[in-house]
């Protein structure tokens, strides 16, 4: 892939976290088993009090030169995604195969970095992202339905040790 480091703005959607990325096919992606709680937690600790409008989320498989970065381990291959284990949370949670419309291979690492937007950036960041999409023929579905794990040990049936 090109970039190094990629951003994307997650937002709430029917009370899940969901993100929008028409340039690369995704709408309303929602972030699931597990990434949910972890993006609660990391916008608490980040002091980002609105989060549930969205908020710019920077991530890369390079280490970065900044600071209040978390960092994500991978720590099992399933479903054609990863099981992500935060090391400075210790929650755990898997993303999906649309990981791999950012990276060539499934990294053993990602850096996540979150940062507040005001009002007139969420605007503006929506209001491009649906001209995108149109732009695109990008189709946003009306009703989407997932899966939602709340476990934040690890996958069912498939503990993982995070003491590691």
């Amino acid at each position: 892939m090109d970039n190094a480091i990629f951003v994307i703005m997650p937002y709430i959607w029917f009370g899940s976290w969901v993100f929008d990325d028409p340039e690369r096919g995704l709408m309303r992606e929602p972030f699931v088993l597990g990434m949910g709680e972890m993006i609660d937690r990391i916008t608490t600790e980040q002091g980002i009090g609105n989060a549930d409008d969205g908020f710019r989320l920077f991530f890369s498989g390079e280490v970065p030169t900044y600071t209040g970065v978390y960092h994500l381990k991978l720590m099992a291959e399933e479903g054609g995604g990863g099981w992500y284990r935060n090391v400075e949370t210790r929650l755990c949670g898997w993303l999906c195969p649309a990981m791999f419309r950012y990276f060539d291979t499934m990294p053993e690492e990602i850096f996540i970095y979150a940062d507040a937007m005001n009002d007139l950036e969420i605007k503006r960041a929506k209001a491009a992202c649906e001209d995108v999409a149109k732009k695109l023929g990008v189709n946003v579905p009306e009703n989407l339905s997932w899966v939602w794990h709340t476990e934040l040990d690890g996958p069912p049936e498939k503990p993982i040790d995070v003491r590691t």
